[in-house]
């Protein structure tokens, strides 16, 4: 059976998963961008909620918290902190091991993401920086350069 959640439901499920998240130091997770659904121009009140299947909120999150470590590994890269690079690649690693992995990223991500993180362990970052570049622009501000 599918879950599906008004706004405040897939609000909470992101909410809760990214407290449960151990996030870069100096980072913060985004605020949410999705619509809560119609909004009446008058009263500011939603007149038409918007649905969202359940474990949506709970991807969002782990996106997010994925592409927050991404950045802190380019970071140290850029500024050649080996030891920030190891700890930024084994917190990317870890994601293997979430509820997103198994159940909403497809194989190919699954298959890019392990590539990508083999060539990051001998310093080439390149397709790390190609899936920040396109898919972690809600994080962008949080690291230099990347700031659109």
């Amino acid at each position: 059976m599918t879950v599906s959640y008004a706004w405040n439901g897939y609000e909470e499920e992101y909410l809760r998963r990214g407290r449960e998240l151990t996030l870069p130091i100096g980072t913060v997770m985004p605020t949410l961008d999705r619509p809560a659904g119609v909004i009446d121009s008058k009263s500011g009140e939603c007149i038409d909620p918007y649905y969202y299947q359940g474990g949506l909120g709970q991807n969002d999150a782990d996106s997010n918290g994925y592409c927050l470590w991404e950045g802190f590994w380019l970071d140290a890269a850029r500024r050649d902190n080996v030891e920030d690079m190891n700890r930024g690649l084994e917190a990317m690693r870890a994601f293997q091991q979430t509820w997103t992995w198994e159940n909403a990223w497809d194989v190919s991500v699954h298959d890019y993401l392990t590539e990508s993180w083999s060539k990051a362990a001998l310093g080439d970052g390149s397709m790390l920086a190609t899936n920040f570049e396109l898919a972690c622009a809600q994080v962008h501000d949080q690291f230099v350069g990347w700031d659109d």
